[in-house]
């Protein structure tokens, strides 16, 4: 095409001016002047044709493949044609087309300047840089280059990019002709890997030069001087700024508001800010990461919602704000706002709420981000692949763990470190130790996270000459000091292996101070093994580290009252009492529809199971007889509502319907019979002898399950079940009853009540393995099916004979109210707790 026009080239007055590529803005119109340029035949000229390379490989409105179908037209393009389309595959991210292209430069005999490798590394990533560096550094050398400057700063760019910094800090030492650009790219090579001092006393040397920092050093520096909250050698940049040698921008102005604000002085901080001509995304994220890193949570709010611009950068550090001060549930709500205002995150905000739903124990949720990053496509790598292993094992699902390191194509050492932990506190201690055994097979460095899984995993294996090898293990084989931690864990696998006075032995030898942690471990294994005496001197050392906490005082009485020893234990309330000390009330956390509700434990579900007994006692005084048309309502509005939900996310069953139905069935059942019953005797009866689901509970929960119970649990249900023979007894006329046949009722709610274990524990066992809002959905459809079955066969007569009147529908209204908030609170319950709970 080139080699036509220039035979058909016209006078040099047709052609058009060269100033026409100064106003171009678009390859619509470069193609206009392409095409002049070709009729007039100025295209053969080499200047012109580098002109439209440069618009097509430089400006963001470029067009590669354009550039490269003129490339492949001139006949014998120059060194600088070649540069220009390295230049454009580094912008583009292609590093691998450049390293083709320029392998075909080679073929054609063209010979690289001081600017091809320059311009051929700067778009390299880590992956192409170690498949290609080392030979193309070859070819440096083989063109004589490598004494120039230029080629010399894109090596010590490659190399720091690899990863191999020894190999950029040995071209760096060999520069003759080191200028500031090539002290920035040592700097920021070591900064890249976060080798941050190294960084600090590269500036050191280049002030003992004479080398007079650039505005890039300055970044740099005060990068690595943020990271070691290194205040003195960031106010020694600051006086170049100060005294004119480097001219102050934006960039610059933003590194200065971090490295002050690392280092705590955030009024410093505010002052740069607050002066700043021009802000951006990143100053104002600067700030808002300033004041979230020293604690002032709402002044870091304040400046969030002043933002008038926010990306994903922003709202992942004002997430990572408040998870750093464990405001979880607050990170999962910025999370929604972040969704609503159409912002989309990265890896790094999916890893924060991975990291917000492991210590809530927020599965659902943890589970929608899994399915969230799968279908946008976010970055899956290692990093986050570490963070959901870790979510699922804090939320109890060991599978899935599993199920996610198999599939990982890449496993780092946090990898291999999540799992010896993740497996260690699920109780699965054999398999941690094997995992580890496996980790080792790898080749990868355990870390002293490591080992705080491997001692555990001794512990709940109670494997303590192993956890002794291990210990040793740690210093003599990797290097790794045991810290706080490591004792701690030696404390508790002794302790709970009865050797209380070798525990003691370790934390008196211990090289640092033991803390409250290590102290609690011993007083626990005290409380395992009745040991009063040496729990009062582990009780002693807690308070003096933490007078006010409650937890110590209600062990120490539950160690008093285990030992017998009773008027210690008297001594002990009275001393709780004057010092004003309260038991914490237990709670739990639960996620409904994606939200994480904390309540104290129980309390929901006695409330609305107390107004369940309230409502249908009084369906039954107004005398309606239709206790299975009563229960569909509540059925009907769970397959309706949590039904909806299902739909929405269109989840595949994950149990079999046969099994939904035989737990729809028997839940009819229970609801039937304790609804019968109020119809015979009284509330005060029926809502006692409901009580009998704890005796069935544990039966089925002992056999089916494989729960164990203590002695004083199984004690305690002993006396409920005597207890309620006495209100059998009193209904059967001893004490006197309430009702018109209370036997018959009595018989009907203790009938009941076995059916309602079954279902608890059903229940249970399919929340603590699938999706609670799919149980609850399908106990919904299930449960309207079959008491629809069931009432057209026996309550049509009763519905017809019913006079229906506004009392009647509201103590039904409120019958079904009261059934569907304790059917939506069970699942949850049972998550963290257990069916003798519900």
């Amino acid at each position: 095409m080139i080699s036509m026009a220039c035979s058909q080239s016209s006078p040099v007055t047709e052609n058009p001016p060269l100033s026409l590529f100064e106003t171009c803005e678009s390859m619509y119109h470069l193609k206009q002047i392409h095409s002049r340029t070709i009729k007039t035949g100025i295209i053969c000229n080499p200047i012109i044709q580098n002109k439209i390379l440069s618009f097509c490989c430089s400006r963001e409105s470029g067009d590669m493949c354009y550039a490269r179908q003129l490339f492949d037209t001139i006949p014998e393009p120059s060194v600088f044609s070649w540069n220009i389309m390295f230049k454009g595959y580094s912008r583009i991210a292609c590093p691998k087309l450049g390293v083709s292209l320029y392998l075909e430069m080679l073929e054609r005999k063209v010979k690289p300047d001081c600017y091809t490798y320059p311009f051929l590394f700067k778009g390299f990533t880590r992956s192409v840089a170690l498949q290609f560096g080392r030979e193309l550094h070859c070819h440096v050398v083989k063109y004589r280059l490598d004494s120039n400057v230029f080629a010399h700063n894109a090596l010590i760019n490659m190399y720091s990019l690899c990863g191999l910094i020894d190999m950029a800090r040995g071209i760096f030492n060999m520069s003759c002709k080191s200028d500031a650009v090539t002290w920035n790219a040592m700097i920021s090579g070591y900064n890249r890997i976060k080798k941050y001092d190294e960084a600090r006393k590269l500036f050191d040397m280049m002030e003992e030069k004479g080398i007079l920092p650039t505005s890039v050093t300055c970044v740099s520096v005060l990068s690595a001087c943020s990271k070691l909250k290194d205040l003195e050698c960031g106010k020694r940049v600051q006086k170049y700024l100060r005294n004119g040698v480097v001219e102050v921008n934006l960039k610059v102005e933003n590194a200065l508001i971090d490295m002050y604000a690392a280092c705590g002085e955030m009024n410093v901080a505010l002052g740069i800010f607050e002066n700043m001509k021009n802000r951006d995304v990143i100053s104002w994220t600067a700030i808002v990461t300033g004041f979230v890193n020293t604690g002032q949570v709402d002044a870091a709010r304040k400046y969030f919602h002043k933002m008038p611009e926010r990306d994903h950068v922003s709202w992942t550090a004002m997430i990572d704000g408040y998870l750093r001060l464990n405001y979880y549930k607050e990170a999962l709500m910025l999370f929604r706002e972040m969704q609503t205002s159409k912002i989309k995150p990265d890896e790094f905000t999916m890893v924060s709420i991975l990291t917000a739903c492991a210590q809530l124990g927020a599965l659902e949720l943890g589970e929608w981000i899994r399915t969230y990053i799968d279908k946008n496509k976010v970055k899956n790598d290692t990093f986050v692949g570490n963070a959901l292993i870790d979510m699922y094992f804090k939320c109890g699902n060991v599978e899935k763990a599993l199920s996610i390191f198999n599939t990982l194509p890449q496993r780092d050492k946090f990898t291999w470190t999540a799992m010896v932990v993740g497996l260690a506190i699920n109780g699965c201690g054999e398999e941690a130790l094997n995992m580890f055994s496996q980790m080792l097979k790898a080749s990868v460095t355990p870390d002293e996270v490591t080992y705080v899984g491997v001692l555990s995993a001794c512990t709940h294996t109670g494997m303590v000459d192993e956890g002794k090898k291990f210990f040793a293990s740690m210093t003599a084989r990797h290097g790794i000091e045991p810290n706080v931690a490591h004792y701690g864990c030696m404390v508790d696998l002794l302790g709970k292996a009865g050797h209380l006075k070798e525990a003691h032995e370790i934390i008196k030898n211990m090289p640092m101070k033991p803390n409250s942690i290590v102290w609690g471990a011993l007083l626990g294994a005290c409380r395992i093994h009745k040991d009063a005496e040496m729990a009062e001197r582990a009780v002693e050392q807690i308070l003096d580290l933490e007078p006010n906490n409650g937890a110590v005082y209600v062990l120490q009485c539950n160690i008093y009252a285990a030992c017998n020893k009773w008027d210690k234990l008297r001594e002990l309330r009275r001393v709780m009492m004057d010092r004003g000390i309260k038991k914490t009330p237990g709670c739990s956390l639960i996620e409904m529809n994606g939200i994480v509700h904390e309540f104290v434990a129980g309390q929901m579900v006695s409330f609305v199971l107390a107004m369940g007994s309230i409502t249908s006692s009084l369906v039954a005084s107004l005398g309606v007889d239709a206790p299975l048309t009563q229960s569909s309502f509540n059925y009907l509005a769970l397959a309706l509502i949590y039904g909806s939900i299902l739909l929405y996310r269109r989840q595949k069953l994950q149990v079999s319907w046969y099994w939904y139905l035989l737990l729809g069935v028997v839940d009819v059942q229970g609801n039937y019979l304790v609804n019968k019953a109020y119809q015979f005797s009284s509330i005060t009866s029926v809502t006692l002898l409901d009580c009998w689901t704890v005796a069935w509970v544990i039966a089925l929960t002992w056999f089916f399950l494989g729960t164990r119970y203590t002695l004083w649990q199984l004690i305690g249900a002993a006396i409920c079940v005597l207890g309620l023979g006495l209100v059998l007894l009193s209904d059967a006329g001893v004490g006197g009853g309430g009702g018109s046949k209370p036997i018959l009722g009595d018989f009907l709610v203790i009938a009941g009540t076995i059916f309602f274990a079954l279902s608890n524990v059903g229940e249970e066992f399919c929340v603590k393995k699938k999706g609670r809002v799919e149980v609850v959905t399908m106990l919904g459809v299930y449960g309207f099916l079959v008491s629809a079955v069931e009432l057209s066969i026996v309550e049509l007569k009763s519905l017809e004979a019913i006079a229906w009147s506004k009392d009647i529908l509201l103590a039904i209204a409120g019958y079904t109210v009261s059934m569907f908030l304790f059917y939506s609170l069970a699942p949850f319950v049972l998550k963290v707790k257990s069916p003798l709970v519900v």
